[in-house]
């Protein structure tokens, strides 16, 4: 018979959910602005809805006695933008992923073809959408030094605006969805392949009528997660917006527009702006609320199942397509390939190759002000974790233990912050704190708000971790410990916990690393206070922020030993961490 657990159980993660992320959401949009004519006021923005000139995509251009072909013009407004690009980039790469893991399971595949793509979710906030530019310059580009070596000069290509957006959420979010679609399919039953092969069904017939059907929850997520993920993307923007199209996205607006409101003026159409990206958020959410789950699921097959496959050799055609996937999966991980490779230059600016050497970390070491950064980054997130971790522990145990509306509300305040756009959050956390006198303002403690958002924001990946890994504890085990007169307390610390921390330690890591390499909160609250000398509060990301913004190419070689110094530590920690706790067992 399943027991009554505690009130207060309950109550800790409503204390920290409810204040810290529902409440300055609802204050910001209702309480001190008036939604609907906040949303009017968006809705009436010439530039908010407008028909696209196609003809506008693929320009040809005389430059410099060459053909040079600019792609990336289209611009449907700041609304359909958001949404179109939000569509395609999640479709695509949801669909492409797809389609690769399928053939991954189904064919004997050398496992370096399988993991080759997932090198590019190596986090290097930045420097990965700035390596576009290294790749695309019409004057010092690779891809154009190479078409010069081809066509002798003749023809030069370069993406911008919203192209330019496109292909690097293409690339960051592509193996964002294979992670989900390895684990996912891998947790098939292999005997559906295997009858659909014996009853003499090809390939092609089993990939489409077993595995993609049998993928349709995961599908959803991977739609969900990836159309959310996009829409949330601000570094796209900020790297191409140059071009007026990628300056025509929500995330974009709101940014800017908060930017202007650090002098305390609310401007009512970003009010609207937001709430549309709001309302989105949400309703996305809520067509893929009951697969989310799946993501976390296959998030931790994949970290700790191996890789199986049906022992299918693959033909001529499947070669052919596993050569394109090849090339594919080496493009994506280029921009990561040049994050990592800036670290190790000492300078790369003009020039198609680096030159190689370590000044950068010198430079990095020697400067009191992105040291500072790093110890912030560091502390914060320790921080944030820790409160993750007992959040999650406690919100997950209710939830799988407890079956009523306090436990449905629990996982939906639990799992919601997955949905809403860290820019939203922000904003309200600006907006709300900055006049209601609770706690410090973000412009004079901006800390204490970024490790709440780091916390809110990226519980959700350990919660439904925690969850799914609760529910598979026997209640044989805590049953034992009651009757031996062990309290809710006691069995959360001696049984729930410890299974929690083995099982999902490379889980635990990855949510430090997102949260470390977390972008939109950092960048919109993390300088509010000043980002200079050795006592600021601002962390890694915005510094790197300041120097992409400020600098372009100039310090990306810098930025990006920042990043790397800072997972190198926390990898460290954590190794060390997880030793020390091996050795005393």
């Amino acid at each position: 018979m399943r027991k009554v657990l505690p009130t207060y159980i309950a109550v800790i993660p409503l204390l920290i959910n409810i204040p810290f992320f529902i409440f300055p959401i609802i204050y910001t949009f209702i309480l001190i602005t008036n939604p609907i004519e906040a949303l009017n006021l968006a809705l009436k923005t010439p530039s908010a809805i407008k028909y696209p000139n196609i003809n506008d995509i693929v320009k040809f251009y005389e430059y410099l006695n060459s053909t040079l072909i600019v792609i990336g013009k289209f611009d449907s407004g700041i609304i359909l933008n958001s949404i179109i690009l939000g569509l395609t980039v999640s479709l695509s790469a949801t669909l492409t992923a797809l389609t690769y893991a399928s053939i991954c399971y189904i064919f004997k595949i050398p496992k370096p073809l399988i993991y080759i793509p997932l090198l590019a979710l190596t986090p290097i906030p930045f420097i990965q959408a700035l390596s576009f530019e290294k790749i695309f310059n019409p004057n010092f580009g690779i891809l154009n030094y190479i078409l010069q070596g081809i066509f002798h000069g003749s023809l030069k290509i370069t993406i911008r605006g919203l192209a330019g957006v496109f292909i690097y959420q293409f690339t960051a979010l592509y193996p964002v969805a294979l992670v989900i679609f390895y684990g996912y399919i891998n947790s098939m039953p292999k005997e559906l392949v295997e009858s659909s092969f014996n009853l003499g069904g090809k390939a092609l017939s089993t990939m489409l009528k077993i595995i993609f059907p049998f993928s349709k929850p995961a599908i959803a997520a991977s739609l969900t997660m990836l159309f959310t993920l996009s829409i949330d993307d601000v570094v796209g923007p900020i790297i191409f917006q140059g071009e007026p199209s990628a300056r025509n996205l929500l995330s974009y607006k709101i940014y800017t527009y908060l930017v202007e409101e650090v002098t305390g003026r609310i401007s009512p159409q970003s009010v609207g702006y937001a709430l549309i990206l709001l309302i989105i958020a949400l309703f996305v959410f809520a067509l893929g609320y009951r697969h989310i789950p799946i993501i976390y699921k296959s998030f931790g097959l994949m970290l700790m199942a191996p890789h199986s496959h049906y022992n299918e050799k693959p033909g001529l055609k499947i070669k052919l397509i596993l050569a394109a996937y090849t090339f594919l999966n080496i493009s994506v991980i280029i921009p990561s390939i040049i994050g990592i490779l800036y670290a190790f230059s000492d300078r790369w600016v003009a020039a198609p190759l680096p030159q190689l050497g370590f000044a950068s970390f010198m430079k990095t070491l020697e400067s009191e002000t992105r040291m500072k950064a790093i110890f912030n980054t560091l502390i914060y997130t320790s921080i944030a974790l820790a409160l993750s971790i007992a959040t999650s522990v406690i919100g997950g145990y209710y939830t799988s233990r407890m079956k009523n509306l306090t436990s449905i509300s629990i996982d939906i305040l639990m799992s919601i912050p997955i949905a809403i756009p860290g820019i939203i959050v922000a904003y309200g956390y600006f907006h709300t704190f900055s006049k209601i006198n609770i706690l410090p303002s973000p412009l004079k403690a901006p800390w204490i708000y970024l490790i709440i958002a780091y916390s809110i924001r990226r519980n959700p990946y350990l919660y439904k971790s925690v969850q799914a890994m609760v529910t598979a504890i026997p209640e044989d085990i805590e049953e034992a410990a009651e009757s031996l007169g062990a309290k809710t307390t006691v069995k959360i610390r001696r049984i729930i916990v410890p299974t929690v921390i083995n099982s999902l330690k490379y889980m635990i890591l990855i949510t430090w690393i997102q949260m470390a390499t977390e972008v939109s909160t950092s960048i919109i609250i993390g300088g509010l206070s000043g980002a200079q000398g050795c006592y600021h509060q601002a962390p890694v990301t915005y510094i790197i922020y300041t120097d992409v913004t400020l600098s372009g190419l100039a310090y990306a070689n810098i930025s990006s030993c920042m990043i790397l110094i800072t997972l190198s530590i926390i990898i460290a920690i954590f190794t060390l961490t997880f030793n020390i706790k091996t050795l005393r067992i």
